[in-house]
C-alpha cells in the first residue's frame, strides 16, 4: 500500500473531490428533503411520548445532535427552531 503522501486520486472532468475526516455538508442541499426527516422525526417522538415504554430522553438528544451536527444541518431555520421548541421542557 502507498503512503498517504504518494497516493493519486484522478478526478473525471468537471468532478469535485472532498477528503475529509468526517461528514461534509454542502450548502445549496435538498432542504426540502432534510425538513421533511426533520418533521418525521419530530412527529414520531410527539406521538409516541405519551407511551409508558417509550424512552423520550435519548431520541431528543439523538435529534438535537442531528439538528447541531448531524445531517439535520441543512435543514431550514424555520424548521430546526421548531422542532427544538417543540422538544424543550415549558
Amino acid at each position: 500500500m502507498l503512503d498517504k503522501k504518494e497516493q493519486i486520486i484522478n478526478a473525471a472532468p468537471n468532478s469535485t473531490n472532498i477528503q475529509a475526516g468526517r461528514d461534509v455538508y454542502i450548502a445549496g442541499g435538498p432542504k426540502e428533503l432534510i425538513d421533511e426527516a426533520i418533521t418525521r422525526d419530530l412527529l414520531e417522538i410527539r406521538r409516541k411520548r405519551f407511551f409508558g415504554e417509550y424512552d423520550k430522553i435519548p431520541n431528543v438528544l439523538r435529534l438535537g445532535n442531528l439538528l447541531a451536527s448531524g445531517d439535520y444541518v441543512g435543514g431550514s431555520s424555520e424548521v430546526k427552531a421548531n422542532s427544538l421548541l417543540k422538544n424543550s421542557p415549558y
